[in-house]
């Protein structure tokens, strides 16, 4: 998945590598804040983990903060954990690192492994629908939408091509006239 938003002279802005560069043995990664659970556990990278990228993003572009503003990934798995849910079993179990962040039981390690300034950070991270709720700016089907790309397991994200055609806020955005419509308008002008 190539997934381009552009500037008006056609610059990508941001580019999600995975689909263009799938044959290289290790894809460009994002910027650490927008990498999915997937990465950070070191379970691999595929087009789920470009659309929890753009989850986190949408969000940023919403509430003008990031989502997850650290560079820690205790810090970053607690604030996933506290937004998202309970990390699943199968993932922590997968990964060669699910003992280093998580307890026996499943429970992310944080508290012990962090200051308390990190632990405060954690503390008031809000769930992802407290958060969508408490600005109302996105319109319906925002909560939907980032309940959706900021699922922990990535096999349980949506694909985008699915997204395009269920999810309310996605169907509802406003579309671009094309240059048919251009013309009609200046030919109304004349």
């Amino acid at each position: 998945m190539l997934l381009l938003l552009r500037l008006r002279r056609q610059r990508p802005l941001l580019h999600f590598p995975y689909h263009h560069h799938h044959h290289s043995p290790r894809p460009p990664l994002p910027s650490p804040r927008y990498r999915g659970p997937e990465v950070i556990l070191n379970l691999g990278w595929s087009c789920p983990s470009d659309l929890w990228s753009v989850g986190c993003i949408i969000s940023e572009l919403f509430h003008g903060e990031l989502l997850f503003a650290t560079h820690s990934n205790t810090e970053h798995l607690a604030l996933m954990s506290r937004c998202c849910g309970p990390f699943p079993a199968s993932m922590i179990k997968a990964s060669q690192y699910g003992s280093k962040y998580f307890d026996r039981d499943g429970r992310s390690r944080w508290v012990d492994k962090l200051n308390r300034e990190g632990q405060r950070h954690v503390l008031r991270m809000p769930t992802i629908e407290a958060l969508t709720l408490s600005r109302d700016a996105g319109g319906p089907g925002l909560t939907d939408l980032l309940v959706d790309l900021l699922q922990l397991d990535p096999r349980r994200r949506p694909t985008a091509s699915w997204l395009l055609d269920h999810n309310d806020w996605v169907r509802s955005r406003p579309k671009q006239p094309g240059p048919a419509a251009a013309v009609s308008r200046s030919e109304q002008r004349d």
